[in-house]
């Protein structure tokens, strides 16, 4: 075989070998040995990797601050709502916490009033416990106002003696006990309203078990009222053996625990259980005396008719300020429902009790 053949063989093989496509080579995989002092990851927890959605945050009680700057909030996000405040002011007196434990809190926050009172006054009495304010609200069930401050008045004296009836008569506050400020009207609490609440106090599930009933019906109680009274106090007693002593200290400790905790719903499923104590009551009791900010009582008329008359809700005829004139049938399908009110009443969340004072003002 001569040279140039061998060279002829040798370019084929070249040009075959060029032409060919090329496989890329695969690295050698190294093993890596781990090293002891770096620390392996773990993975995070099923909680981290997925979070369950956290519970509704409960405000706390009122504080004079507090509700004052709720006010402020009202005010600007509803100009109707401006005028109320306006017109009648901070309702601080009636909203404000009246439980022991929640009172003295809020005292310790540093809370200053808004401005001073125009006069010295003495210093208020200690709150009444939960079962005179409780005993307040049976009386006042599907009664005016009037007509529940009298037979109270009534009832306190049989139980309590030597109050007067007429003074618990409801009247409104005189303008000059009025002192107006940037967050509205402060109300000054009058020497009146101090011995009232002193009286209430004086009410114990004691005084009224001890009460005649003939007595307590003459007062004006109706005989079922009567006896959800004296299952109240039964509840709060401390009668029923000696196992049962210090039953009322207990039973209140844990409302003003609760309430302190702003837990409006364990309050009221506590005062539920009490017979007599229903859905409306129990929502009175955390506004007026547990100074719930977030209680919106969907049950109550004038609730409703606020909502009718301030929002101008379907069927209520058009009238902002809700007069009196107007069909018979107005009055009945004028009223929002349920899922009506809460849907008006979201954007004004956490501080829907102070809305219902509004919408009570509005409905006159």
């Amino acid at each position: 075989m001569n040279s140039g053949s061998v060279s002829k063989k040798r370019s084929a093989v070249a040009e075959a070998k060029a032409s060919s496509p090329r496989t890329p080579s695969t690295p050698s995989k190294r093993r890596i040995a781990p090293n002891p002092s770096t620390p392996t990851p773990t993975p995070a927890p099923l909680e981290q990797q997925h979070p369950l959605p956290l519970p509704p945050r409960r405000p706390p009680p009122w504080t004079r601050a507090s509700l004052a700057a709720a006010a402020q909030s009202l005010a600007s996000l509803d100009p109707r709502l401006a005028a109320l405040i306006e017109e009648h002011g901070v309702p601080f007196e009636k909203l404000l916490p009246k439980t022991a434990t929640v009172t003295a809190a809020a005292a310790g926050k540093g809370d200053a009033p808004l401005a001073s009172p125009p006069s010295p006054l003495p210093p208020p009495p200690p709150p009444p416990h939960h079962f005179a304010t409780l005993a307040r609200a049976i009386v006042g069930q599907q009664v005016s106002g009037a007509a529940a401050a009298t037979i109270f008045a009534r009832v306190l004296s049989v139980c309590c003696g030597g109050v007067d009836a007429l003074e618990e008569a409801e009247e409104k506050k005189p303008r000059e006990n009025r002192n107006k400020g940037k967050g509205g009207c402060i109300v000054v609490v009058s020497q009146q309203q101090q011995q009232r609440r002193q009286r209430h106090s004086l009410l114990t599930p004691e005084a009224l078990l001890a009460a005649p009933l003939p007595l307590l019906r003459a007062a004006g109680l109706s005989e079922r009222k009567a006896s959800y009274l004296i299952g109240l106090a039964e509840k709060f007693s401390e009668g029923g053996g000696a196992g049962a002593k210090g039953h009322l200290a207990r039973l209140d400790e844990r409302l003003d625990a609760l309430a302190a905790s702003g837990d409006a719903e364990a309050v009221a499923a506590e005062l539920v259980s009490v017979r007599g104590v229903g859905a409306w009551t129990a929502h009175m009791h955390l506004i007026f005396h547990c100074g719930s900010p977030d209680v919106l009582p969907v049950g109550d008329l004038g609730v409703k008719k606020g909502f009718a008359r301030l929002f101008c809700c379907e069927g209520s005829g058009g009238g902002g300020s809700g007069g009196s004139g107007g069909s018979k049938s107005r009055s009945a399908s004028a009223l929002p429902t349920e899922a009506r009110m809460l849907e008006l009443a979201e954007p004004f969340r956490p501080h829907r009790s102070l809305l219902s004072y509004y919408l009570w003002r509005a409905a006159g």
